[in-house]
């Protein structure tokens, strides 16, 4: 559940033309860039500029960085590289990755992936009906190669989220920018509630998990409440923040209902200095997750992203006055060990250490080795393109590459694998 809106230069391109057709067009681009900002905080966005610091990869090139934890604790259980195959097999290596136009309605000239299910089969997203800027936008949920529309009430309405029984989440914006959260299943949406009490507060949906809980936040721009639906038929319920954290996030849902999602303390909420990853097992209980060592001191933020059968992906986070600099690292809940991913830098990744290396030259990388996820057009340029999905395999990516318009089409790349 990762960054996957228009970035505002990409929606002011053609501001000029529309405004002479529609003079409120500068106020709604405003508030639709507000919005995507408060999308991205309660999404916890993986593209985040933290005031005017300089973020930094930390990635050793041509090799993998050894880390040391601190003398005692869980965060003294560091390795680097990835997840260790048995000694009898090698560890897999991706290859002739291809990439596929996803169906999208007729009429649509933009559109994009926001979330993928871990078995790779279903991919979700949306269309727009004009290049310029607007916040209506049908829904698309594709399993495989057929699509379905699904039109979610409200404005710059998202799912965010979708598992492997073709069950997807998200939310919207309605009077006042309250936000609804909705369930989409077995051909039906539906909203999901607040919980008891709380008839006044906005609701987001932003995960759900194989086993169907769903998991998202309450609350408005400064404050949000991580909550979970394990009835979608029934009211949420509260998830509890640790002492001395006033905010907190809903980032992924494991296949056994464990929720994932980041907790801040004092200040507005988002990618600050002190936010912790935090779990929420099925019975309600919580904890923090530890922080690493990084060159001998404790990294100073955690931002989770991912979880998949206990092992959690994310960034360790330690900054000073003029940079701040990003770690890739696994987190194994069962053996509390840090994994230190030092092949690549990547936003999007899976439980297997794989991340998606974007840019020019985007890539998908494991351990052991890279592939090139070629581009829709090859002519294109590729600034502005995107993933929001990998599988759990790393096989299956969904994300946007632009066409020879230069408009963001969505897509699905498909890898194969050697040993």
């Amino acid at each position: 559940m990762l960054e996957h809106e228009e970035r505002l230069a990409t929606v002011l391109r053609t501001v000029s033309d529309d405004v002479r057709t529609r003079p409120t067009l500068v106020a709604d681009v405003r508030r639709g860039a507000l919005r995507r900002r408060r999308r991205n905080r309660i999404l916890g966005g993986a593209a985040v500029a933290v005031g005017a610091a300089l973020v930094a990869s930390a990635v050793a090139a041509g090799g993998l960085r050894s880390v040391a934890g601190p003398e005692t604790g869980p965060e003294n259980n560091v390795g680097t590289g990835g997840p260790s195959p048995s000694a009898s097999t090698a560890p897999p290596v991706p290859v002739n990755c291809r990439v596929e136009k996803l169906p999208v309605p007729a009429g649509h000239p933009r559109s994009r992936v926001t979330g993928g299910d871990p078995g790779g089969r279903f991919l979700v997203g949306r269309a727009y009906a004009s290049t310029g800027y607007t916040d209506r936008h049908p829904l698309l949920v594709w399993d495989g190669d057929r699509m379905t529309t699904v039109d979610m009430p409200g404005s710059d309405e998202s799912f965010d989220d979708v598992n492997g029984s073709g069950v997807a989440v998200g939310f919207s914006f309605g009077t006042g920018d309250r936000t609804t959260a909705y369930v989409y299943r077995d051909g039906r949406l539906a909203v999901l509630r607040p919980p008891a009490g709380d008839v006044g507060a906005g609701v987001a949906a932003t995960a759900v998990g194989e086993d169907g809980t769903i998991a998202g936040s309450i609350g408005d721009v400064g404050r949000y409440q991580p909550v979970v639906w394990r009835d979608a038929g029934a009211p949420a319920q509260p998830l509890p923040l640790p002492d001395g954290h006033l905010s907190g996030r809903v980032n992924d849902v494991d296949t056994d209902g464990t929720v994932l999602g980041t907790v801040s303390g004092p200040g507005s909420p988002g990618h600050e200095p002190g936010d912790r990853g935090y779990v929420w097992t099925p019975d309600g209980t919580g904890r923090l997750l530890p922080l690493p060592q990084i060159d001998g001191r404790p990294a100073q933020s955690l931002w989770v992203s991912t979880i998949h059968r206990g092992i959690v992906f994310g960034r360790a986070v330690t900054r000073d006055d003029k940079m701040m600099r990003s770690y890739p690292l696994l987190f194994d809940l069962r053996t509390e060990r840090f994994t230190m991913l030092d092949h690549a830098f990547g936003l999007v990744g899976n439980s297997l250490g794989w991340m998606v290396q974007e840019g020019d030259r985007m890539a998908v990388a494991a351990p052991a080795g890279r592939a090139e996820l070629p581009p829709l057009t090859p002519s294109a340029a590729r600034a502005g393109e995107g993933v929001a999905a990998m599988s759990a395999d790393g096989l299956v990516i969904g994300g946007h590459s632009n066409d020879a318009n230069g408009e963001a089409q969505a897509v699905r790349w498909r890898c194969a694998t050697r040993a």
